[in-house]
């Protein structure tokens, strides 16, 4: 650990925000650039007395595929390690992929540890650590992860039967068109909370540029299609000729328009 700090003498503060917020360590007057990697080293003091033989590491959703390592205080041991997609020096090498990364490890016998975090993002305009990661014990960190889990389940279940339910209706009186487009803004609600919620990752999908793609393209279009079917739903309500060309214009005319961008462009685009 020692060497690394002293082979790589650029540094910047941390905790920080972006990346593209920080000025440069080699070149004064610029900010660094939002893509590219990064290696985040943090040393941990364990309270004396702690039983630290059961201990977990919460990776959480960085926007950027991480690499995540903890070493022990004279960085001669891996205690654990856990990867979050695949980091790389280029767009070409790096896979970016939205997994919750958590894993336990031990740590008895050590007074302190360091947790190495190797990040990269070609992905995003704003790269950098976009939430804080959960060291804890191992039980704490997995109850609490699957009761952030069961909450987006309960939700996306929700959602799905209120979006069933209204579809159902809507085949018994087809003359009331409110209850497919409500049926279609539960179900775009669910969608998202099933992206956002990473089932698909939690489920065991294999990452690639190309599942990433999809998903993070999928996760933005469903934005678009609640506008649109909230749109569609309330001028089903309360017809209006004013009304029905704002929402064949802007929102069916633009909102079409933007779900094209999404889904042919990559996620660095938008």
């Amino acid at each position: 650990v020692d060497a690394f700090r002293a082979r790589h003498g650029g540094v910047i503060k941390v905790p920080a925000a972006m990346w593209h917020e920080q000025p440069h360590p080699d070149r004064p007057g610029e900010m660094l650039p939002g893509t590219g990697f990064a290696t985040y080293s943090l040393k941990v003091n364990l309270p004396r007395g702690m039983n630290a033989s059961k201990l977990a590491l919460y990776g959480r959703n960085q926007g950027g595929s991480v690499d995540w390592l903890v070493l022990s205080d004279d960085g001669s041991m891996t205690l654990g390690r856990e990867m979050q997609g695949k980091v790389g020096r280029s767009a070409d090498e790096a896979i970016n992929f939205q997994n919750y990364a958590l894993f336990g490890f031990s740590a008895d016998g050590y007074q302190s540890l360091h947790i190495i975090a190797h990040l990269s993002n070609f992905d995003w305009a704003r790269g950098g650590f976009w939430l804080s990661p959960y060291l804890g014990t191992e039980k704490e960190i997995r109850q609490g992860k699957i009761r952030a889990f069961l909450t987006e389940a309960i939700i996306f279940g929700i959602c799905i039967i209120t979006a069933l339910y209204h579809l159902i209706v809507f085949f018994q009186r087809r003359e009331d068109a409110s209850n497919l487009f409500f049926a279609c803004l539960c179900g775009s609600i669910a969608l998202r909370q099933w992206l956002t919620g990473r089932f698909f990752e939690e489920l065991g999908v294999e990452p690639s540029r190309v599942a990433y793609d999809v998903m993070m393209s999928l996760e933005w279009v469903t934005m678009v299609l609640m506008i649109l079917f909230a749109a569609l739903f309330i001028e089903a309500l309360v017809p209006s000729r004013r009304f029905q060309r704002f929402v064949r214009i802007w929102c069916v005319g633009l909102g079409t328009l933007v779900m094209a961008i999404l889904l042919l462009t990559p996620p660095i685009t938008y």
